[in-house]
């Protein structure tokens, strides 16, 4: 229970009892059970506290069968947010939950481990859900099928957000689209966690909708771990690709097949209103993925946000970026997106700084840019040297091309540094110390070029290299450092000498330096959470 003054005049509502039983015995982790036997206490109390459930309703969680057995007219008769993560085994509770909940109530629906059954029952009562998480697990034996359609006519009228997480191989998404005309969020994915060895791509199977349909004006479509063949074609029917603001593919199999049937619609289109493209890219026999990717930027223009990181070392076209060169604002090209591979990380796939060349001519507007610019080797680099004695001018020289990006704010290197020659992760300390000492000869060579840049992260796309790494002094824990720009003063014979430092801090205490949505911290492993 928060003190702000919002949850104060909530409060106030309440009697003086009731009001010492919310404040003093609700926030006590320990409690297993409550239960409110005054029927006005129990009236007055749910539209006020209770407007979120979230619960497991298993044995170790906090004991509902009171709540449940004063249904109606109980605590519940308010709940518009409802979240329940369980085991298929719970049904009779779930399902006495489900059926208990005051009709067309429910805001926000996330249900997950449990049968379709209780979906069909839910749906048949709540017709004013704005927000919906469905997911299938595998160990669910006992019905795995999507909803009735039937069950679906009539319930999804207001839906705005919708996330659809099914490891089922013959999925018919358009039985849930075709009845969602308010829909502007759209997730559709398999549902498998990324260290799930079952994991799988399942298909995108989007049927031909009824004659007289309206496509979807959807605002974002994430497609996660789906197989983009035969559902792509029938995308355009059921979605009115011109409105689309967001697009985010990851770790899908086929992605040429969508960028291909993309790139003709947008071709015809006279307009486009996509901001945001994120391709994450994991397979490595993606025949023609660069090739589609680049035919597919080249074709429109008006991109603010540009996220791709594959493991094809073949790079995106420059060129092709720059047709959104007015509007980009935030760049991320990662060439070497792939699990712990110490050797292919240091030395290959960099941008050269010719191309750092074209892109900072094309997109001067840039803000925050994540890039492989160099090849850096922390083991045979003697820190204590200037840029000018380094082994190679890889760096140096892509410095001097992005300080004339006036506008960066945030650069972010994407390649991983190991700091020995045995190209071993090494202790969490002297990582500290290596990688502050380049962050810090970054800060100082960009800042005496005059540029404008505030944050600077040592970062790879790609997360969990090793089991092994442990945090340092600093807070950051291999291979992900993050620094600010700070000044540090150096007393000479005669005078002061003041210089940029890369001050280190952690990825929570960065917030005050970057916009959100950052680059900076998107990753793999952000990516699954999100959307697995």
């Amino acid at each position: 229970m928060t003190s702000s003054s919002h949850t104060q005049d909530y409060i106030r509502r309440l009697s003086e009892e009731l009001r010492l039983e919310v404040c003093e015995l609700l926030p006590i982790p320990a409690l297993k059970n409550l239960g409110l036997a005054n029927k006005q206490w129990r009236k007055s109390s749910s539209s006020v506290l209770w407007k979120s459930l979230e619960s497991s309703l298993v044995a170790n969680d906090r004991n509902f069968d009171a709540l449940i057995l004063s249904l109606p007219d109980g605590l519940f008769d308010n709940v518009k947010n409802l979240k329940i993560r369980t085991l298929p085994d719970n049904f009779k509770n779930v399902m006495q939950v489900v059926s208990g909940i005051t009709r067309d109530t429910l805001r926000t629906v996330e249900l997950v481990g449990v049968q379709t059954e209780v979906w069909e029952s839910l749906l048949c009562s709540q017709h004013s859900i704005e927000e919906l998480t469905f997911r299938q697990n595998s160990y669910i034996q006992l019905s795995q099928r999507f909803p009735n359609p039937r069950s679906l006519a009539h319930s999804l009228k207001k839906l705005r957000k919708l996330k659809i997480a099914s490891r089922r191989n013959d999925n018919d998404y358009s039985a849930w689209l075709v009845n969602t005309p308010a829909l502007e969020v759209l997730s559709l994915g398999s549902g498998w966690g990324r260290d799930s060895r079952d994991a799988t791509a399942v298909p995108l199977d989007i049927r031909t909708p009824a004659v007289g349909f309206v496509p979807l004006r959807l605002r974002r479509l994430s497609l996660f771990q789906l197989i983009l063949l035969n559902g792509v074609n029938r995308l355009g029917d059921i979605i009115h690709l011109p409105s689309l603001k967001t697009l985010d593919i990851i770790h899908c199999d086929r992605v040429p097949v969508l960028l291909r049937y993309l790139t003709s619609k947008y071709t015809i289109s006279s307009e486009s209103a996509l901001k945001s493209f994120n391709l994450t890219q994991d397979p490595e026999d993606e025949e023609e993925l660069v090739e589609s990717l680049n035919q597919f930027i080249g074709c429109f223009s008006g991109l603010e946000t540009l996220f791709v990181a594959t493991r094809d070392p073949q790079h995106v076209d420059v060129h092709k970026v720059c047709r959104h060169g007015q509007t980009l604002r935030f760049l991320h090209l990662d060439p070497l997106y792939r699990r712990m591979d110490l050797t292919l990380f240091n030395n290959r796939g960099y941008y050269s700084a010719g191309e750092l060349e074209i892109l900072t001519a094309g997109c001067p507007y840039i803000e925050e840019l994540g890039i492989h610019a160099a090849a850096i080797d922390l083991s045979v680099i003697d820190l204590s040297l200037k840029f000018s004695k380094f082994n190679g001018r890889d760096l140096p020289r892509a410095l001097d091309v992005l300080a004339r990006l006036r506008s960066l704010r945030s650069l972010r290197l994407t390649h991983l540094l190991t700091v020995n020659d045995n190209n071993e992760v090494g202790d969490s300390n002297s990582n500290a110390w290596h990688h502050s000492k380049l962050a810090s000869k970054v800060m100082q060579y960009l800042v005496e070029r005059g540029s404008s840049i505030e944050v600077f992260a040592i970062s790879p796309t790609a997360t969990q290299y090793s089991d092994s790494a442990e945090q340092d002094f600093n807070g950051h824990t291999w291979p992900n450092y993050y620094y600010v720009r700070g000044t540090v003063t150096i007393p000479l014979r005669h005078r002061h000498l003041t210089q940029a430092q890369a001050i280190p801090v952690t990825e929570k205490n960065i917030t005050d330096y970057v916009k959100y949505p950052s680059l900076l911290f998107r990753s793999e492993e952000k990516d699954f959470k999100a959307y697995a």
